[in-house]
């Protein structure tokens, strides 16, 4: 288990501030903080409340919830970003309910599984959209679907478009529904006494922020009825349908059926039917049912500090190799990410070593090769690497484009312009920033647009007048 350094460390909680959020520290120092009466920044305050909502002493757990719970909705808004721990985030998930804040939690790409289906199975429609745009999400955790469907304010077309995705990327939940698992007992810290000089805690910095709209938890209005579903797996008549295109049945055949239908034509997720006997007085965990796969309407938030949801991936695939590496390490590598399904890629691509990302950013599924450039980790010679490459996706080329930290390097800005599948409109904004030996060579260079060769000869041109 972290110690108090350790999870100051994971909450961006400075080192003056562990003897707040230590156990072994005395009552009042921790009870100060609790109270929320530390000046501290909103995100270090946030920070400190949430860890010492699991505190030992019932009486400090209790006054951090409810400091925590009595922040302002504007003020949680704003000061959520990327760099909040995704406990916090599943802690106000389970106890707000402002659209604002449940849309900020929605958004950000570090809330965890379990949050975003929890938010799936309970939230209003308006975040249900949301919940089911994220196509990268679905694909990681395709357990969402089954949440959303046991949502009763999910439309029917929002559930037949999140289905239609994970078909046309060959994903079939072996499991229908939700199991109605045992309610998750929780310990309530919101429930604990307060002393009487803390029944009313100090007001929260920023409380005079306006509150949310009266109608913040309004209901969307159902989407209209989806047309007839046409029988049969094929991808195109499922994503016309997805779309909410008419199918006139007679336009087409009826697909392949069931008996035709070959064992490999379908990738299954790798999930099996549950079946279990009940012990109604045992936990969710004692009986190995998954929550992502059991109903988290009745769940309540469990404290931890430790960043839940990561794969147990295989270290040869997250270390650090250095330039050591052989190749029959790479073809380890190799061998393993192409077992892997869509979802599982997008999500290594997050976390994976440099020699994972030369595999992925090569990925024929565009959303795969994006996510490599979109999770920030690649090095200033891989985005060159990948600039160069003639082969690559080139939405990989469009995002390297919008990364302006990335563009500002002259050898990304020479590799774009020189690789005809950059977007002419992008080549043809880097052409100005480019030195006289390299105009000349693209001048000359046919494999680019004609656009691009022309002007890059008259901004030679121009250079020569001056």
């Amino acid at each position: 288990m972290p110690n108090p350094a350790e999870i100051a460390q994971d909450f961006g909680i400075p080192a003056a501030l562990v003897k707040h959020i230590d156990p072994a520290s005395p009552v009042p120092v921790r009870m100060m903080a609790a109270a929320g009466t530390l000046p501290l920044p909103p995100a270090q305050l946030m920070s400190v409340l949430y860890v010492l909502v699991g505190d030992p002493d019932p009486k400090i757990s209790a006054a951090a919830s409810k400091s925590l719970n009595g922040m302002p909705e504007s003020l949680l808004v704003s000061t959520i970003d990327g760099k909040t721990h995704p406990k916090i985030l599943e802690f106000f998930a389970f106890h707000r309910t402002e659209a604002a804040l449940l849309e900020t939690i929605v958004l950000r790409r570090q809330t965890n599984d379990h949050t975003i289906c929890y938010l799936a199975e309970t939230a209003p429609a308006d975040i249900l959209e949301i919940i089911a745009s994220n196509q990268e999400r679905t694909l990681i955790t395709p357990e969402i679907y089954l949440h959303l469907k046991a949502n009763a304010e999910a439309p029917a077309a929002l559930l037949d478009r999140v289905a239609g995705w994970l078909r046309l990327n060959a994903i079939e939940l072996e499991v229908d529904d939700l199991v109605e698992g045992p309610e998750i007992v929780a310990e309530e810290y919101v429930a604990q006494e307060l002393p009487p000089e803390l029944d009313t805690p100090p007001a929260m910095p920023s409380a005079d922020l306006p509150a949310a709209p009266a109608d913040a938890h309004a209901v969307a209005p159902e989407a209209p009825a989806p047309p007839p579903v046409i029988t049969g797996d094929d991808p195109l008549l499922l994503l016309l349908q997805d779309l909410g295109i008419p199918i006139l049945p007679e336009y087409f055949d009826q697909g392949i059926s069931d008996e035709d239908e070959s064992p490999t034509d379908r990738r299954p997720l790798d999930l099996q039917p549950i079946e279990v006997e009940v012990d109604e007085n045992a936990k969710g965990d004692e009986l190995g049912i998954s929550s992502l796969l059991s109903s988290m309407a009745g769940a309540s938030f469990n404290f931890g500090t430790e960043r839940s949801g990561e794969d147990d991936w295989d270290l040869a695939l997250l270390e650090d190799h250095g330039d050591g590496v052989d190749d029959d390490l790479k073809s380890t590598i190799a061998k393993i990410i192409s077992k892997m399904s869509v979802g599982q890629k997008i999500k290594l691509s997050y976390l994976g070593n440099k020699e994972v990302r030369e595999i992925l950013i090569k990925d024929t599924n565009k959303m795969v090769a994006a996510a490599v450039v979109k999770a920030g980790r690649m090095t200033e010679p891989e985005v060159v690497k990948a600039a160069s490459n003639r082969a690559i996706n080139d939405e990989v080329l469009r995002l390297i484009a919008r990364n302006r930290e990335w563009v500002r390097k002259y050898p990304v800005k020479l590799a774009l312009v020189n690789n005809p599948k950059t977007p002419v409109s992008t080549s043809m904004g880097l052409v100005g920033f480019l030195l006289a030996r390299d105009l000349k060579s693209l001048a000359n260079n046919r494999n680019v647009s004609s656009v691009l060769f022309t002007a890059a000869k008259t901004r030679l041109k121009q250079k020569g007048s001056n």
